[in-house]
């Protein structure tokens, strides 16, 4: 005979968690970022978008904003505890306090990423045991295919403003480097938004019996 796992008609919980969760959960990142680049171009302008070149800029690259000044690192190290290691260690050795550490990480976070979110799209595109998708699941997928391009297509024109940057000291190249940047972490954080629509649940239920979702 089977016996399930619980009984759905159970209705006593200790508690509910909304799948909104979920979305604010995935959203943290994005706050920690808006926040740390937001305060340091309003309280370590100059500093931050000083480099070798001594060009004038407009927007201070990630490591700049994230891992120098006080109280932006506190704050990027808190928000971010969930982050990957790679994540830790650009926070943690900016480009200015330890340049080998701080090149290895960023390298070692946009290939794991890079190869994460194209393997993710193949498979959701292409490997799925249920041939017929829920319009949530379509939205999702297309929308992980638009964050991946996004996110290869800034990452390439950061490469091409840092290395430019480095050749020849052009006013406001850095900056075009430092929001190109942005744009990678954001479509990142876009591709994890996505999430929300391949839960299709509306809430989670801890019972007696263990989890329970609808």
């Amino acid at each position: 005979m089977y016996l399930p796992l619980h009984d759905v008609s159970e209705t006593k919980y200790y508690f509910r968690i909304s799948a909104k969760v979920c979305f604010l959960t995935v959203s943290v990142p994005l706050v920690a970022f808006l926040c740390c680049v937001i305060i340091t171009m309003v309280k370590d302008f100059e500093e931050a978008n000083n480099t070798h070149c001594k060009v004038p800029n407009i927007f201070p690259s990630i490591s700049a904003s994230v891992g120098n000044f006080e109280p932006q690192i506190n704050l990027a190290v808190t928000l971010n505890v969930l982050e990957n290691l790679s994540l830790l260690g650009l926070t943690h050795w900016t480009s200015s306090s330890n340049y080998p550490y701080h090149e290895s990480c960023f390298k070692t976070f946009i290939g794991a990423s890079v190869f994460y979110m194209l393997l993710t799209c193949i498979m959701l595109s292409n490997c799925r045991r249920r041939s017929k998708l829920t319009n949530k699941e379509k939205y999702s997928v297309k929308l992980k295919w638009r964050a991946f391009s996004l996110n290869v297509t800034s990452f390439a024109c950061a490469a091409i403003f840092f290395l430019r940057h480095n050749r020849f000291c052009e006013p406001y190249v850095y900056s075009m480097f430092g929001f190109s940047e942005y744009i990678v972490v954001m479509s990142n954080i876009l591709f994890h938004l996505t999430s929300v629509y391949d839960l299709q649940i509306k809430f989670i239920y801890l019972t007696k019996r263990g989890l329970i979702t609808e």
